[in-house]
């Protein structure tokens, strides 16, 4: 029984293939005729700029609040 496991799904028996789903790469180009893929785009820079000032606004808030809940804190203490 370990024989014929082995051979069915270790060896891969002439005959089977794996075929994979998907889209394959492009084929290579060997005249150099191709044009070459476009790089990013006015608007993927402007995504990219959004999500950083984004993200700086998102820190700034984080900050903010924890300023507030330090002070909170020793107001706290000074009364308790």
């Amino acid at each position: 029984m370990y024989v014929l496991e082995y051979l069915i799904y270790h060896l891969k028996p002439f005959g089977l293939r794996n075929t994979l789903s998907g889209t394959a790469a492009p084929p290579p180009d060997r005249d150099g005729k191709q044009t070459p893929r476009p790089g990013p785009t006015d608007e993927d820079e402007e995504r990219k700029k959004k999500a950083e000032e984004l993200e700086k606004q998102k820190e700034a808030q984080l900050k903010k609040e924890e300023e507030e809940d330090e002070a909170k804190r020793k107001k706290d203490k000074k009364e308790g």
